[in-house]
């Protein structure tokens, strides 16, 4: 399956419930509604975006062997059933960094050894220092997903990016998280800006509409509403982004041809110069 650069898939745009016929003028927004989306081929593997409680904070002093690096996601519901990582479980953790130095993803990748996973009273616990990639320990469960890094892997590329994001799989799960919003953003620190409770809910809802766990067009009037009221915040960028894509798809998807967009279609247009953008 193709894949960009950052691992997602690029598939299934139609998760909202398209059927029809593409034209080319759909196609183009599905491209860029592709661009977003996270879709895997059904029944191979299950994939969920973590939205709460983000925190990334990468820093490299001038000697490599003491950098440091924490990568948090808070409470979810989606970890509320953590499948187990030990043996014979396989399990993985990348990191990756989209550099301006390379204009591309530089990205680490690292097989966790199932034998060095033990559970907790929250979850389970991965430990072990001679772990490639800087991993020093990784806890997740129900009440988050916490992974420390040390040494040269804590910061393996210098910045500044343009995101970052983290890929972490057991068995056929994967959890995967973005950051697009820095408050650090240097060659030897990066570190992400707080994400607000409304923000991080209006992007699982985003989230949920492109996997097609949700589908109703009562789910995209309330993702809507969600990321409207997110995005009034004017420091939340990545809320107004989403926002533009999800009125974009619904532009692209009531149009047959880009040259008589039909009334529905212009009202999404109408709606997204109203949010301050243009399309």
């Amino acid at each position: 399956m193709r894949q960009r650069s950052d691992g997602i898939p690029l598939r299934r745009c139609g998760a909202i419930g398209y059927t029809r016929p593409m034209s080319r003028s759909t196609r183009s927004v599905l491209l860029v509604a592709g661009i977003l989306a996270t879709s895997v081929p059904a029944g191979a593997i299950d994939l969920s975006i973590l939205t709460r409680g983000k925190v990334l904070r990468l820093a490299r002093p001038n000697d490599p062997t003491k950098a440091r690096g924490l990568i948090r996601f808070g409470t979810d519901p989606v970890l509320a059933g953590a499948p187990d990582p030990s043996c014979p479980a396989t399990s993985s953790l990348e990191l990756g960094l989209f550099t301006v130095r390379a204009n591309a993803v530089e990205r680490s990748s690292v097989a966790l050894d199932c034998a060095k996973w033990f559970r907790t009273k929250s979850g389970w616990r991965y430990t072990d220092p001679a772990t490639p990639g800087g991993i020093a320990s990784i806890a997740y469960g129900a009440s988050g997903l916490v992974i420390k890094l040390s040494g040269p892997g804590a910061l393996p590329v210098p910045g500044p990016v343009g995101y970052a994001f983290t890929w972490f799989t057991v068995g056929g799960r994967r959890f995967h998280g973005r950051f697009h919003l820095f408050r650090k953003n240097g060659a030897d620190a990066i570190a992400s800006a707080p994400t607000s409770t409304r923000a991080a809910e209006a992007e699982r809802r985003f989230w949920a509409l492109l996997l097609g766990d949700a589908a109703t067009e009562a789910d995209e009037t309330a993702t809507l509403a969600a990321l409207t009221k997110a995005a009034k915040r004017a420091s939340d960028a990545r809320s107004q982004f989403l926002l533009g894509m999800l009125r974009l798809y619904r532009f692209g998807r009531a149009t047959e041809m880009i040259t008589a967009p039909p009334a529905g279609a212009l009202e999404e247009r109408r709606a997204r110069r109203l949010d301050g953008h243009r399309f």
